[in-house]
């Protein structure tokens, strides 16, 4: 007995199949690809106002993967100096949650030798570029620029320099959400305000271990100015609260106001320092950078100190102290160390040039439990 399928129902399997079909072709045509390059390369431009430039590009529908090379954004910058932003090769896996909504998430992002360049004048003026957007005269006004949800993100062998500072970029991590917004208020005075999180970061610190943490932030970047509203690093045993204003790009001067906790644990795990003594601080204060040097004040309390080493092991040191740092020099006037069912009470004076701030760190430990040890004992 032969089964012979419904005439209907052949009819709607090899339509499907003749769909599915001519949606791959589609996809892999020039015609197509062509497409989607146009619109994500006019998608940029209009949110960042960058005139945009992209090499090789494809889109893979099978395994929804994006390809890129070349990626380049100019801003505002001359002829002769580097384009804002640059990349050799971007990546990128897609979930398609709605076609209908063009809904999406990104489940990886890998971007490699990405090159970021930031120049502020003095003036106010940088190489930022405006949105092109037109918002209606006289009201308060925001637009989205970007709100990017990222499962895995990677930059590799990459760099950020703002002004004459370079700073080294080679870090993934895990849940990236990122909200962009560019703010027109009524006078005029616009501005990029963002919030960032980010989850299992690896920053990757070449000999040392990578220094892992969680990392969120608020921010405005206005013309003339930045203000960091918040921003919150969480490591292994260590965190860090800091809020910070550059009222002016015209002068270099920083105010922070942080709280935080540092365990020393955490240093001695990640640059591989086995005689660094155990040391957890509470600490918060107020910092000023200007004029290249730094001044502030603040509150200590170190507890939980263990010393590792073969001839003193001490243990359950505690210090506390009001600190100042003016022209290079540290004062604590009120010293306080509780060791060895002893105490020591007095005022301590250092130099702290900035290259040497570690090394400063640990004299200052392992006087300060000499001290309590001879306090106790001679």
């Amino acid at each position: 007995m032969k089964l012979r399928w419904p005439h209907g129902l052949a009819a709607v399997v090899l339509l499907i199949g003749a769909a599915a079909a001519a949606v791959f072709c589609v996809f892999e045509f020039e015609i197509v690809q062509r497409w989607v390059r146009n619109s994500l390369v006019q998608q940029l431009e209009a949110r960042t106002g960058a005139r945009v430039e992209l090499g090789g590009f494809h889109l893979h529908a099978l395994r929804m993967r994006a390809e890129l090379d070349n990626l380049t954004l100019h801003g505002l910058e001359t002829a002769a100096d580097p384009p804002l932003f640059h990349a050799d090769r971007v990546q990128a896996g897609i979930t398609v949650l709605s076609f209908l909504h063009r809904e999406f998430k990104v489940d990886d992002l890998v971007v490699d030798r990405p090159q970021l360049a930031v120049r502020f004048e003095k003036n106010g003026h940088s190489n930022l570029p405006t949105p092109k957007i037109k918002p209606a005269a006289g009201s308060n006004w925001q637009q989205t620029l970007f709100n990017l949800r990222i499962a895995r993100l990677e930059l590799r062998d990459g760099s950020a320099t703002i002004n004459d500072r370079r700073i080294p970029l080679e870090i993934k991590g895990q849940n990236l959400a990122f909200l962009l917004q560019y703010v027109m208020p009524p006078d005029g005075k616009d501005a990029y305000v963002g919030n960032l999180s980010w989850n299992q970061v690896e920053l990757d610190l070449k000999r040392d271990v990578p220094l892992r943490f969680d990392l969120s932030t608020k921010f405005e970047l206005h013309r003339d100015s930045f203000e960091l509203n918040e921003l919150v690093w969480k490591s292994l045993h260590s965190e860090l609260n800091l809020r910070a204003e550059l009222p002016s790009f015209e002068h270099a001067d920083w105010n922070f106001h942080y709280r935080g906790r540092l365990s020393l644990e955490d240093i001695r795990k990640i640059f591989r320092e086995p005689l660094t003594p155990d040391l957890i601080a509470d600490f918060s204060g107020d910092a000023r950078y200007a004029s290249s040097d730094w001044s502030g004040s603040g509150y200590f309390k170190g507890y939980d100190v263990k010393m590792p080493y073969d001839w003193f092991h001490a243990t359950n040191i505690e210090t506390t102290g009001n600190y100042k740092i003016a022209k290079r020099k540290l004062v604590v006037e009120n010293l306080a160390i509780r060791a060895l069912e002893g105490s020591l009470d007095g005022r301590l004076e250092m130099k702290t040039p900035l290259a040497s701030k570690e090394s400063n760190f640990m004299t200052l430990t392992n006087f300060l439990a000499y001290q309590a040890w001879y306090e106790d004992c001679c």
